[in-house]
């Protein structure tokens, strides 16, 4: 009986520790496998607590009450932070020390007593079990679903750019960025030439494979992370590039023009060439200016190209000192003309 009872404050001393030790941990803001560790090992440890506590009482003569094994069962699959695995593994040693302390009992009732507790305790661990898979696999699918939707409402479903709404959303924060930073940033406004007599004459799947082929394209150029390549809509992409010195930007506005001409994307109703091109209009970030106001400049310089011919990128001239401005390197280009 001594030794029961000196166990019995051993268990309760080593649980309060596990408890202080696992608030510490939480407190600390470790990384997840360190919480995880700590959680897992708090659930052992308040099971077996638990587990012997009774068994103690059972022991001892001490009046107890055995449900409330049962609702530490339903402790251990409470939602705070373990995962499944971790869960079912600390209620199968919760159950695994009920039956060995009832096959450990030197008293027969005692031991028939935590044999009945067990075999509740076990037909709780499968229900719980069962249930919190369940929560999980809802949990994990409306994750999965959020990220589909978020990625739906993000980016054009054709050919995987970035759409219109989260090129302006863009546009106006890298904007403000540059302006506060004094950083260069260049917008380029593309628009497929002859697009609609492309797809009259060679169908719109076609079209389809076309749009994608050249979104793979241009989506080389947007190296850095500020970087943004988009479909605005239809045949219409735009291409932002943030920190990019002027000369660089028109020498990756050219590298364009090329990479599209270089895809060889047959085009029999074009008047510019036998394969489909691209117009390109380039502008340059100005002091003070809108987003508004610089889109229309890039695409004022795109009607431009157009006008002058199309096949061709009709962009602003770099001011003189521009070969300070931090040059990019020339990965995207070369990268872009490698997909061709």
């Amino acid at each position: 009986m001594q030794a029961s009872v000196a166990l019995l404050g051993a268990t309760r001393l080593g649980v309060s520790l596990a408890i202080v030790a696992a608030l510490i941990i939480a407190l600390l803001r470790p990384r997840p496998r360190a919480l995880q560790a700590a959680l897992l090992l708090l659930a052992l440890a308040m099971a077996w607590g638990s587990a012997y506590s009774v068994y103690a009482y059972k022991l001892l003569g001490v009046a107890d009450e055995a449900s409330i094994l049962v609702l530490m069962m339903l402790a251990l699959f409470l939602p705070i932070g373990l995962r499944l695995a971790a869960q079912v593994g600390s209620a199968v040693f919760y159950v695994a020390c009920v039956y060995g302390l009832a096959l450990a009992a030197p008293d027969l009732p005692v031991g028939e007593s935590m044999m009945r507790v067990g075999t509740v305790l076990l037909a709780s661990m499968l229900v719980l079990a069962v249930g919190s898979y369940w929560r999980e696999h809802q949990q994990r699918e409306q994750f999965l679903y959020r990220k589909d939707a978020q990625w739906l409402a993000m980016r054009d479903g054709l050919t995987g750019l970035y759409n219109r709404r989260s090129f302006t959303h863009h546009l106006e924060r890298v904007l403000r960025l540059a302006q506060r930073e004094q950083q260069p940033l260049a917008l380029l406004l593309l628009d497929l030439d002859h697009f609609k007599a492309y797809n009259d004459s060679h169908g719109h799947p076609a079209g389809d494979e076309a749009l994608r082929r050249i979104g793979q394209a241009l989506e080389h150029f947007a190296a850095r992370p500020l970087d943004m390549a988009a479909r605005l809509g239809g045949e219409e992409f735009a291409l932002l590039l943030h920190d990019s010195s002027p000369r660089h930007a028109q020498a990756s506005a050219q590298a364009l023009v090329h990479a599209v001409q270089a895809l060889a994307i047959a085009h029999g109703a074009s008047p510019v060439a036998e394969v489909l091109t691209v117009s390109v209009g380039m502008a340059l970030r100005r002091d003070g200016e809108t987003p508004q106001a610089f889109y229309s400049r890039a695409d004022r310089l795109l009607y431009e190209a157009k006008h002058s011919g199309r096949n061709r990128c009709c962009g602003e001239a770099p001011a003189q000192g521009d070969e300070a401005a931090p040059a990019r390197p020339p990965a995207a280009a070369s990268a872009a003309a490698g997909l061709a």
